[in-house]
């Protein structure tokens, strides 16, 4: 991810770069977001928009008609790989959802999209959509590295998109050791190295 070049966007940008999962995972909740933030921050402040990457794009175009937000999305289709990791390097904020059901079981609160990762990894600040309680929430906020909201906390997502608007670099960080592959690689060291020491093993 460090030899990621970023896409530069005339604008504050908001990107989603994947697939959808009808009842779990839809674009609903982000547009709602989208609206509230461009309405926060009126007609004189530069606009927001969403950017769009992936397959999926009549079905983003639809929800946005559907909720009066089509002048606020871009649709890109479906691209490589690169082009979109270099979208969400030059976004003001990527989008991330995990489910939009706002309680859910221990299975569903331990789902980790592995989209969390490109932004955590880049340094760009994350919106994320996820059930109360989710450890995916847990991750991005344990990191400082954006908010994690319910599918039904639309104006509070707005809200938050309008502040990053209205300074961008606030939202900048250092993507976490942590979750990088050398500190991963030796905790999965130390956890096998263990596990073959043990009497149980």
């Amino acid at each position: 991810l460090d030899v990621v070049a970023p896409t530069v966007f005339p604008y504050f940008a908001v990107v989603y770069a994947g697939a959808f999962y009808r009842g779990q995972r839809e674009i609903d909740p982000v547009l709602t977001a989208i609206q509230a933030a461009a309405r926060i921050r009126g007609r004189s402040e530069p606009p927001i928009r969403l950017h769009y990457y992936g397959a999926e794009v009549q079905h983003v175009m639809e929800r946005a008609r559907a909720c009066g937000s089509e002048n606020l999305v871009e649709c890109h289709g479906q691209v490589p790989r690169a082009q979109a990791l270099a979208a969400i390097r030059g976004a003001g904020a990527a989008a991330v959802i995990a489910s939009i059901r706002e309680r859910a079981d221990l299975a569903e609160r331990g789902i980790i999209t592995g989209k969390i990762f490109e932004p955590l990894g880049m340094g760009v600040p994350i919106l994320l959509v996820a059930p109360e309680g989710s450890d995916a929430a847990a991750i991005v906020e344990g990191a400082r590295a954006g908010r994690g909201f319910q599918a039904g906390q639309g104006d509070a997502m707005g809200n938050w998109l309008a502040e990053l608007a209205g300074d961008p670099s606030r939202g900048r960080y250092d993507p976490p050791k942590a979750y990088s592959w050398t500190v991963l690689g030796r905790r999965l060291d130390e956890i096998l190295r263990r596990a073959m020491g043990s009497r149980e093993c």
